[in-house]
């Protein structure tokens, strides 16, 4: 599991600690988000503060056209309009499953800055030293890792799925770090 730091607009947040989003929408700008691993929510303004967190369940990985057919399927899961408009131009874009999200002791833009910590522009897996330390700071009791985290992540082998058929079952866009892939 690696500790994933994530900026997001106030409402969005607060919805998806209220239990109302149930699923966070993404471009796939670096690291494919794996399930399992743990998301802080870094609010942006008027916020400026780490102030919730989640574990990331299923996480689909497709196109854009692709990842709205889905969440579309799933129900009412907090997905909106703007939310899809976000995604949309994209090659690769992820659907994140929100599992047990909860609020935890807020850690301010300045506090981040004292400890040398810049939130991302969306995302970005964090180190396993920079991980201890906003867990501390959050007031997280977690386990950081059990196979190690580091900053690696996931290959474009590891988590793209073929986009041919738009016919496809749902299941067929998962990521799913037990692939067996390398």
């Amino acid at each position: 599991m690696r500790v994933i730091l994530l900026s997001i607009k106030p409402k969005y947040g607060y919805a998806i600690l209220e239990g109302k989003k149930k699923y966070e929408l993404r471009k796939c700008v670096n690291a494919v988000i794996r399930p399992g691993d743990l998301v802080l929510m870094y609010f942006s303004t008027p916020v400026k503060a780490i102030a919730g967190y989640f574990k990331a369940g299923k996480v689909y990985v497709a196109s854009p056209e692709e990842i709205e057919r889905i969440v579309k399927s799933l129900g009412d899961i907090g997905v909106d309009d703007e939310d899809l408009s976000y995604i949309r131009g994209f090659r690769k874009v992820m659907a994140i499953e929100v599992i047990d999200p909860r609020p935890c002791r807020k850690v301010s833009l300045e506090r981040l800055r004292e400890l040398n910590i810049r939130p991302p522009i969306s995302y970005q897996p964090l180190t396993d030293d920079v991980a201890k330390i906003l867990l501390k700071e959050c007031g997280i009791d977690y386990i950081t890792h059990e196979h190690g985290q580091g900053d690696r992540g996931a290959t474009e082998k590891e988590g793209s799925r073929s986009l041919a058929a738009s016919a496809k079952k749902i299941e067929d866009f998962l990521y799913s770090d037990e692939s067996g892939r390398d």
